[in-house]
């Protein structure tokens, strides 16, 4: 049995009632959006009628967070099933003071260090105090700024006045606003600054949704931030998945109070006639997806309709309308989001059982560059190069532009990564194609002739592909390098250089091909006398 909608609604074809959940462009950043000032406007009920309309009927978890819902889940943290808070203060009460200090402050924090704190959210109050006063103890000369970001001035306000950070040397700052509205600006502000989003939030968004939010964190970090995430972790040998699903399904039946809540909010904004005492909470944790899968399930047979009348949604004894994933993370699984974000894993903790891991990511400045030389060898040169592709010779007795998307990979390898193993590569491949692209042909420009020492031209140049997986491989290796150690050193940074000043010399090729077409502007008319 699946539910229908009426025919005054968008029609759609409908899957089984248990999809896996489907990411929705059009929900709000979650948890952080609490009781909205514009909730009853037209654009929220097309959001919830649009989100009703869907293959799987949603309500987005933006509307679990009214004031009642807010304490509902406040409530639900104390319970005993609900390990996901505990664990997080566990964390930073025993690490705060690791994870205080930058990476390259190692043990000498600097103390006139101008410090921000940016969180995403309102804040979690004890969580994040434990952190902020760690923080403020490494920091004696300069006051450390707190800069919360919120939609709701509520409850910007009501954490303020309950945890008092002002009167507590804290320079306290809050910005009521959505994140891309105000996070290029906060990223402008002087001082290093420590973006947070603690609380398991992360777990609310599915895989492009998280990377659209990291991408916009890391778009507003300076190459010294960093941003620290805690997330819960999957089930394993140090936590079972009863325990998981058990930590949403409370004895006390908070929970599912919580999740019914939304119901009776999504009434007010919609004007809907949602019966909770018709609908059961459900969550279940899948395993495969690593995921709390939330739901409320009808109990009869019942049509819902708007406050006029009118018939939205029909839904039969035991269908499902989706209301929120909670997904877990492993290092593993935080490092890929990273990767994709552009953000490179620079430190982890966990609670001694490993429930719960606060994950510490920099800005990857090695993906910021090698997205220009990218961008160069798949967008700029396919445009300008004849029919041979990358194996086209730009000058003559040159090698072919080939040659340098491989030979800008062997020179980090040979002055960085040395003999680290290449992910994806045995030692062997490795070497040769090291070998292969190490040097290029430099003729001498009054006679043309190659007079140096260079890699010999191979009878067959490697594909394309195979080049390609050699500059991913010798990245992530050197990425490895800089994750295990303390951050870039000289040997690295001559490897940034060297990419740096190859991209000039393809650009300049590139302008200069004779595939290249340019059409001069036209001139102004001269001014009048």
């Amino acid at each position: 049995q699946r539910p229908t909608l009426s025919p005054c609604a968008p029609r759609v074809m409908f899957l089984s009632r248990l999809p896996c959940p489907r990411t929705s462009r059009w929900f709000s950043y979650i948890r952080q959006n609490r009781q909205s000032s514009s909730a009853t406007n037209q654009s929220d009920r097309e959001t919830i009628f649009e989100g009703l309309s869907m293959a799987e009927p949603t309500i987005s978890p933006r509307w679990l967070y009214d004031a009642r819902g807010s304490d509902l889940f406040e409530r639900i943290t104390e319970t005993d099933e609900y390990y996901l808070t505990r664990k997080e203060i566990e964390l930073l009460e025993h690490h705060a003071d690791s994870i205080a200090p930058f990476l390259d402050e190692a043990n000498n924090p600097d103390p006139s260090l101008r410090r921000i704190v940016v969180e995403l959210g309102a804040g979690s109050g004890r969580k994040t105090t434990l952190l902020l006063n760690a923080i403020k103890r490494i920091s004696k000369d300069e006051p450390v700024t707190y800069t919360p970001v919120d939609v709701s001035e509520s409850a910007l306000l009501e954490n303020a006045k309950k945890y008092n950070l002002s009167e507590s040397g804290f320079v306290v700052k809050p910005k009521v606003a959505m994140y891309q509205d105000c996070l290029p600006e906060l990223g402008t502000l002087p001082g290093r600054k420590t973006f947070l989003f603690l609380g398991s939030s992360l777990g609310n968004y599915a895989d492009e949704e998280a990377v659209e939010l990291l991408s916009l964190v890391r778009s507003s970090m300076g190459v010294r931030d960093r941003l620290l995430v805690g997330v819960d972790t999957p089930h394993g040998s140090h936590k079972s998945a009863g325990v998981i699903e058990a930590a949403y399904n409370d004895k006390k039946g908070i929970t599912a109070e919580f999740t019914l809540n939304s119901l009776s909010h999504v009434n007010k904004i919609a004007g809907l006639d949602f019966n909770t005492d018709k609908f059961r909470h459900v969550a279940t944790y899948d395993e495969d997806q690593r995921a709390i899968l939330t739901y409320v399930e009808s109990t009869e047979d019942q049509v819902v309709k708007t406050d006029n009348g009118k018939s939205v949604l029909n839904l039969k004894k035991e269908d499902r309308i989706f209301m929120e994933q909670s997904r877990k993370f492993s290092r593993g699984m935080m490092q890929k989001l990273g990767t994709e974000s552009g953000l490179m894993v620079t430190r982890t903790w966990s609670t001694d059982d490993g429930c719960h891991l606060i994950v510490e990511y920099s800005r990857d400045t090695l993906t910021d560059l090698g997205r220009v030389t990218d961008w160069i060898f798949t967008g700029l040169a396919q445009h300008t190069l004849g029919g041979k592709g990358l194996l086209e010779q730009p000058i003559s007795l040159r090698h072919p532009f080939l040659f340098y998307k491989g030979h800008i990979p062997a020179f980090l390898q040979t002055k960085t990564v040395l003999d680290r193993p290449i992910p994806g590569f045995d030692e062997c491949r490795a070497r040769e194609l090291c070998v292969i692209f190490e040097r290029g042909m430099d003729p001498e420009v009054g006679t043309g002739e190659v007079t140096h020492r260079h890699s010999k031209t191979p009878p067959k140049w490697p594909s394309e592909e195979e080049t390609q997986a050699y500059e991913t491989g010798v990245r992530e290796a050197a990425r490895e390098i800089i994750r295990d150690e303390t951050g870039y050193d000289r040997l690295a940074l001559i490897g940034v250089e060297h990419e740096c000043m190859h991209q000039e010399t393809l650009l300049y090729m590139a302008a200069n091909a004779p595939q290249l077409t340019h059409t001069a502007p036209e001139r102004p008319p001269p001014p009048p006398p």
